[in-house]
């Protein structure tokens, strides 16, 4: 009597064997998060050189006597926030950011003292907020996370292939007759 035998092919437990693999790469790898943390840095970074969006300007008196203050620019300084270099320096200091799997956070850590006054302002002193992410960091982020997934995506089925087959290579339906020799 003839038998329907129906096989899936690849393996249902090398699929599910892939499947865990990518779901642990998933929950412990760093890397997406360190592109991140890079695009992060470049796009502050890109708020100091291009001063902005939104800084307001030096007042006309504080540009006036800026060299005559011990707490102002240096003679000659036309650049904002740039004194020391300190607060914009700090910024690529890792000491700055709480890096998770899912977040990153600004702790400040690394900061000169003053650099809060600059992010908030005072009544004195306009806000100059320089934590600004920016479109190109942005599209950074978003790629390095793409490129992350495609990678854990591609080692799944790299693997699946490896011991079972490949991925997409469909089921086997066959009739197999007496003496087990398949006749469809």
């Amino acid at each position: 009597m003839p038998t329907i035998e129906v096989g899936i092919h690849p393996d249902p437990l090398v699929v599910a064997s892939a499947l865990g693999h990518m779901a642990d790469e998933v929950e412990t790898d760093m890397g997406p998060m360190a592109s991140s943390l890079a695009a992060l840095m470049g796009s502050f970074e890109r708020s100091f050189a291009e001063e902005g969006p939104g800084w307001a300007p030096w007042s006309e008196s504080y540009a006036k006597s800026a060299g005559r203050r011990s707490h102002g620019p240096l003679p000659g300084q036309t650049e904002i926030l740039t004194r020391t270099d300190d607060l914009r320096a700090s910024m690529s200091d890792p000491l700055n950011y709480l890096v998770e799997f899912d977040k990153i956070e600004f702790t400040g850590e690394a900061m000169p003292g003053y650099g809060d006054f600059h992010l908030t302002g005072t009544f004195k002193m306009p806000q100059r907020f320089f934590l600004n992410i920016d479109d190109d960091a942005k599209e950074e982020i978003q790629q390095a996370w793409l490129d992350w997934l495609d990678r854990i995506i591609e080692d799944g089925v790299a693997a699946v292939e490896a011991f079972g087959g490949g991925l997409f290579s469909g089921s086997f339906i066959g009739v197999r007759g007496a003496g087990g020799r398949f006749i469809a």
